[in-house]
């Protein structure tokens, strides 16, 4: 499901009204994003890294976490992570687990993009933020 239509279907107000200029996506305040460290990845072993999530929006605006990789190492085994295959953590945080293939010996860049929204009374903006991290598989 798309995230325009998961917005629509929450009933969450959209587009600023025709004329108006979007607020630019925020990243930090808003949100942060984090890759745990990397296990050690093996060629042919299926291992998990943990995404951290911190937002100062309400928990039910919708979430959405794509990981992709450069590189032919590894491989990422679940595109795309919704607000509900995270655990709150004691501290408020989502806590995510990311499943990844290991191809290849060698590197690759692991990038993940979060993108949520924040809403008040009237209108709904973008909140985005980034992050990526090294990984580097070993031959057996």
């Amino acid at each position: 499901m798309s995230l325009a239509l998961l917005m629509l279907s929450l009933g969450a107000p959209g587009a600023p009204a025709h004329g108006q200029r979007p607020e630019p996506p925020r990243s930090l305040e808003d949100a942060e994003l984090l890759i745990g460290s990397p296990p050690r990845l093996v060629v042919g072993a299926v291992a998990t890294i943990e995404l951290t999530v911190r937002t100062a929006g309400p928990d039910q605006q919708p979430l959405l976490l794509t990981p992709s990789v450069e590189g032919e190492a590894v491989r990422v085994v679940r595109g795309r992570l919704l607000r509900d295959d995270a655990v709150r953590t004691d501290g408020g945080t989502l806590a995510f687990t990311l499943p990844l293939a290991a191809r290849r010996p060698g590197a690759a860049l692991l990038r993940v993009s979060l993108l949520t929204y924040r809403c008040d009374t009237t209108t709904c903006r973008e909140v985005r933020a980034d992050a990526s991290r090294m990984l580097q598989v070993s031959p057996r």
